[in-house]
């Protein structure tokens, strides 16, 4: 197990321990799709890693929000599976992970408008869910992000896919999207 993900996990093993008495809802983390963009992509939240465009001194914006990602759900699933194991029978609570979800609506009613929202669709919301319930990544993340992204191993994969008791979806706001081809 990769260094992080077994820190993380010996951490969630503490707090399961000294607190599931009293926790029944454990979220392994709050809106990791927003910590992700923020601070891989465009760099405006901690580790503040980025590439040109944006304003970061380090980081590669191309490769590091999907190696993130990648690790983000090894580190749910490992926690989540622990939880499961060790603990969940004996203290009855539930484990999920949290994420944000905007409401997305076409700019226009152009085909290639409605296909950007399923784009959008997917980068917000699918990247993480897709595997959480399917074991793999969305079609359009894969084709779009191609070696960028990494794959999932069959262990992996089956650790990931349905490594939760819910979902919680965070929802602030609506957003129109426009198909924007050199983006991709």
């Amino acid at each position: 197990m990769h260094l992080c993900r077994r820190d993380f996990t010996a951490y969630a093993d503490v707090c399961f321990r000294e607190f599931g008495d009293r926790v029944l809802r454990w979220t392994t983390l709050n809106e990791a799709n927003v910590f992700v963009l923020g601070g891989h992509d465009l760099g405006v939240l901690p580790p503040r890693r980025c590439s040109l465009p944006f304003n970061c001194s380090k980081g590669n914006s191309s490769t590091e929000p999907y190696m993130a990602v990648h690790n983000i759900l090894l580190a749910h699933a490992a926690v989540a599976r622990l939880y499961k194991k060790k603990y969940q029978d004996k203290q009855q609570g539930f484990i999920g992970i949290n994420l944000l979800n905007n409401w997305f609506l076409p700019l226009t009613n152009t085909t290639e408008d409605k296909i950007a929202v399923q784009r959008a669709n997917d980068m917000y919301l699918g990247w993480f869910m897709h595997p959480l319930v399917y074991g793999d990544y969305p079609s359009s993340i894969k084709k779009n992000a191609g070696s960028r992204l990494p794959a999932f191993t069959n262990r992996q994969s089956k650790r990931v896919k349905g490594s939760f008791d819910f979902i919680g979806l965070n929802f602030y706001c609506t957003m129109y999207v426009k198909d924007h081809p050199s983006c991709l």
